[in-house]
């Protein structure tokens, strides 16, 4: 659950695992993230490129063991350089910049899982609950009513928007958080006073934005202690030798300063520069104190980069054995000054936050007691301060750093039906009780690897849970811990069951002796078991409770893409027999389980009833032709390959301009939810409707496959239906349904006024008929049609 980049730097784990260790090629991944920022994140998001990584680019890498990962990246393809920072000679790419990183980062990470055989999907719906099974794994149910059945959950969620601390959401002139700041900041009248809650990195970019955006109104961070970050000194290598204490036996903050203290030693350094800078963050004024930190980049004292190595690499194991008064202790005294020394910000920020300082622009002021709107009828804002002093602000920006410890809103639905489900429980200190290293969910002293926690949720365990090396290391011990329970709980691929689910577990019937094990019965894409020991453990998961065969696993990629192909033959036959053709217009593909970046599609000016598996072309992601005899037709390939490159769960892709899904998308009308088939499309279509003729241009293809989005229907204003599925069969099941309700709605309004299902009702007909399972199977109906009457379909030389 959740799209962000510590999902990214899960998704790099389990697939560089994955190429390492042998498991089952039958996985299915599935991503659950609403936002529309899949894979960046609340701070990664699309914005001005003023905002930078506080770390340098080598310690951003979502590869584990491969710092260069990022760097190389920055330097691949056409890609605006990143200059050093003048101050210590290192890179702090722009926040969006990286974001781009990590989702080009997922998508390649999705494409080698499914280069191996994995499925994997990208669900955009947010899970609100999740109920273990009694056969194992959990029910998950999304906030569309969509209900899955996981065997492993991963809960990425995430730390959330910044708290409101004052409650002042919705007042007038409140910005209840920062980013984007291209579109929060970008229209403050340049003369207005403003007013920034917090003195951290979050507030550090709003600052910088504000100054990059030409404000000429004073600005003022407004905090309870006035700490602002520290200042990045410059690189230096170090490896710890001494706080690698035992801490299998539990220890005592003592203990861990006596250790850090002859780390420094070791390194020629003294404790008393590190108490020293802890003190100055209370008693040092806050400009003074970034003066004389900018001015002491190259100190040749090393004792604070030692203890900023020190606190995410050895933080989570000696955390995990103080004793709980030490860790509340640490906490309450020492957690804000840990923060800010350990995650500085970089030099040519705090230049830039020092010359605005002295130019009176920006100014600290610490002990703000409480912040109130201004009342009476005038907008703007009044803070008080300990000494009663009140300021005056016409804007107020949010700006205070997300709290680690602190399960986010949004989680809190989910977090709360696993505690009542018995399977989680609340860390004392912050987020949910897990195992160290499995990062499993722990009740009671027992650890369940059904449920893993990777960020902010570990906070109590791990302490250190937030940036990208320490969520590297956790995902690479998640994969790790993952892969192997799955190896170790899966069914041998050559000891199939024996006996058909429906028959009673009471009488199951011997093994027939010329069945031979390695060999069970296919039917189309699913394999039918034949065991009643265990009747459920073969059937597909859905919310409809229909006796479902499971998926269709594959042994080699040549049997797999083989199946595809074929598959893709008949549905094309399928279209032709439901009239679907329209001249040249009209295209199907489906990717190619090896190279997840080509896909199959039937050729330019061949009839829809006349394709056979021989006439299938394979295309690569330039539009080249590289197996087939045939060409491609223009549209299909900026269509298909803008869809398939931005949506990696898309397995595969169904167009055509058919009679009712043209007439419906003139009207500019979506499918309303007129009955339990069209509710399968509820809140899951979308309508294109800015028409520029044929699809003839890249550029017009990466437009239609932005609008397309999550969704599973595109109606195309003027042009007709897109219909996409993580299988052939959902996409193609997903087409003809669609354009079957088209027709249904168009003869219901011109028969009279429909009486459209309520939203409770079409959100309980869309868990059944929207099911993917379903989908799948319902194809199987055609399949059998089709191969029956036009057998010559599978023709393949």
């Amino acid at each position: 659950m959740g799209g962000g980049a510590s999902t990214v730097c899960l998704l790099e784990a389990l697939a560089f695992a994955r190429a390492r260790a042998r498991t089952p090629a039958a996985v299915r991944l599935t991503v659950f993230e609403p936002s529309p920022h899949l894979w960046r994140g609340r701070p990664y998001r699309p914005d001005t490129d003023v905002l930078r990584l506080n770390s340098g680019t080598g310690d951003m890498s979502v590869r584990h063991g491969d710092p260069g990962h990022f760097d190389r990246w920055l330097e691949s393809g056409d890609r605006t350089a990143v200059p050093l920072d003048p101050y210590i000679g290192i890179r702090f790419a722009p926040r969006a910049v990286y974001g781009s990183y990590l989702e080009d980062s997922a998508r390649a990470s999705l494409r080698d899982l499914t280069a191996r055989g994995w499925r994997t999907a990208v669900v955009r719906e947010r899970v609100v609950s999740a109920a273990p099974t009694t056969r194992g794994g959990a029910f998950l149910r999304t906030d569309r009513g969509r209900r899955v059945r996981a065997d492993h959950v991963v809960l990425c969620v995430g730390r959330g928007a910044p708290e409101d601390s004052y409650g002042l959401q919705g007042t007038p002139g409140f910005v209840a958080d920062p980013y984007p700041v291209s579109e929060t900041l970008a229209a403050f009248d340049p003369d207005d006073e403003i007013g920034i809650v917090g003195s951290g990195l979050t507030a550090v970019d709003t600052v910088l934005a504000l100054a990059a955006f030409g404000h000429r109104g004073r600005i003022t961070l407004l905090s309870r202690q006035g700490v602002l970050p520290a200042v990045r000194q410059r690189p230096l290598t170090s490896s710890l030798r001494h706080l690698t204490v035992d801490t299998r036996q539990p220890l005592g903050l003592d203990t861990v300063v006596d250790a850090l203290s002859k780390e420094l030693a070791h390194a020629g350094e003294d404790l008393t520069t590190v108490t020293a800078e802890i003190a100055a963050l209370s008693q040092e004024d806050p400009t003074a104190r970034l003066r004389r930190q900018l001015a002491e980049v190259d100190s040749g004292s090393r004792a604070l980069r030692i203890v900023q190595s020190a606190v995410p690499d050895a933080g989570p194991a000696l955390w995990s054995a103080l004793p709980d008064g030490h860790k509340a202790d640490l906490l309450h005294r020492h957690h804000r000054s840990l923060h800010a020394l350990c995650c500085p910000m970089a030099p040519a920020g705090a230049a830039a936050l020092l010359w605005l300082l002295d130019s009176g622009r920006l100014r600290i002021v610490k002990g703000v007691r409480h912040i109130m709107p201004k009342g009476r009828g005038d907008d703007g804002f009044v803070a008080v301060t300990d000494s009663r002093r009140r300021l005056r602000f016409d804007r107020l920006v949010n700006a205070v750093n997300s709290p680690a410890h602190k399960i986010p809103p949004a989680a809190a639905p989910l977090i709360d039906s696993l505690v009542t489900a018995g399977v989680a429980v609340r860390d004392p200190f912050g987020g949910l009780s897990v195992e160290r290293p499995t990062s499993r969910l722990v009740v009671e002293e027992e650890a369940d690897p059904r449920f893993q926690v990777l960020g902010d949720l570990a906070f109590g365990t791990f302490f250190f849970t937030f940036g990208i090396p320490a969520m590297v290391n956790r995902a690479r011990e998640i994969a790790t811990s993952l892969l192997d329970h799955i190896n170790a709980t899966a069914v041998p691929p050559h000891d199939p069951p024996h006996d058909p689910p429906h028959d009673p577990p009471h009488d199951p019937p011997h093994d027939p002796p010329h069945d031979p094990p390695h060999d069970p019965p296919h039917y189309g894409d699913h394999v039918i078991n034949q065991r009643t020991a265990a009747p459920t453990a073969f059937l597909a998961d859905t919310a409809t409770g229909l006796p479902l065969p499971a998926a269709r696993t594959f042994d080699s990629v040549a049997g797999e893409r083989r199946h595809r192909k074929q598959r893709l033959a008949v549905a094309l036959r399928v279209f032709g027999k439901y009239g679907f053709g329209e001249g040249i217009s009209g295209h199907l593909s489906v990717r190619d389980p090896e190279r997840p970046d080509h896909f199959w599609v039937n050729p330019f000016g061949v009839s829809f009833n006349r394709v056979k598996v021989r006439d299938l072309i394979l295309v690569d992601s330039e539009g080249r032709v590289v197996d087939g005899t045939r060409h491609v037709n223009p549209s299909a390939f900026v269509i298909h390959s803008k869809i398939h490159e931005l949506r990696p769960d898309a397995t595969a892709i169904a167009h055509a301009h058919t009679v009712h899904s043209r007439a419906l998308g003139s009207l500019g009308r979506l499918l309303d939810p007129l009955d339990q088939e069209s509710a399968a499309f509820y809140q899951d279509q979308v309508l294109y409707d800015d028409y520029q003729g044929p699809s003839v241009k890249l550029d017009l293809g990466e437009e239609i496959a932005k609008t397309l989005a999550g969704n599973k229907a595109l109606l195309l204003k003027y042009h007709g239906l897109i219909t996409v599925g993580g299988s052939l069969e959902e996409a193609v099941h997903w087409f003809l349904t669609y354009d079957s309700a088209a027709q249904v709605q168009l003869l219901a309004h011109a028969a009279g006024t429909p009486q459209p299902l309520t939203d409770e009702q079409a959100r309980s007909a869309r868990s059944g008929f929207g099911d993917t399972e379903l989908a799948r199977f319902s194809f199987e109906l055609l399949w059998d049609e089709t191969i029956h009457e036009q057998p010559d379909v599978l023709e393949e030389h």
